[in-house]
């Protein structure tokens, strides 16, 4: 039975959603970018990279005005993976230049949303370069340390191996 409310539109076709704008995609996909990075076991990495593709997103000629919406789910995407990322050992040689960059990447956001007609002056784009230059030095750290970790188990089962032979990992 049909209520004397519902229209015969109302049992049509859902119409599609509407077309994503450009602007709406690159800020979707900075947003992901940012959400990755709190996840990723190299957030570091993932975090400068988000972090250049939202610079490349204000400068685009064809950047609009942040929404409301936008800017909470840019900040809040932002303040999840700084978290990740002040969190590792690597981060504690950096946490002045970090805090100084995400400082600025917040204030980019705001400018952004306000429509400022250019958001990265006054020193902004200096001070996430900053951020940028921290994040590239904790990542490298942690890729030397990795590699260290690397050899040293190398040479462990090396020294096993003198020690043992080469046949011990076969016996049973």
């Amino acid at each position: 039975m049909v209520s004397a409310g519902c229209l015969e539109s109302d049992f049509s076709e859902p119409s599609p959603p509407p077309r994503a704008s450009p602007h709406d995609e690159r800020v979707r996909s900075i947003i992901f970018d940012l959400r990755r990075a709190a996840g990723s076991d190299q957030p570091a990495w993932e975090l400068g990279g988000a972090v250049c593709a939202l610079e490349e997103a204000v400068k685009a000629r064809d950047a609009e005005q942040l929404d409301l919406d936008d800017l909470v789910d840019m900040q809040l995407a932002v303040i999840e993976a700084a978290h990740v990322v002040l969190h590792h050992h690597t981060a504690a040689r950096y946490v002045e230049d970090i805090g100084i960059g995400l400082s600025a990447v917040i204030k980019l956001l705001k400018r952004w949303a306000c429509g400022d007609g250019h958001p990265l002056a006054a020193g902004l784009s200096e001070e996430i370069r900053i951020l940028r230059n921290a994040l590239h030095n904790a990542d490298l750290h942690v890729r030397r340390r990795e590699r260290e970790l690397t050899q040293q188990h190398r040479r462990a089962a090396c020294l096993f191996e003198e020690i043992f032979g080469p046949d011990v990992r076969g016996v049973q």
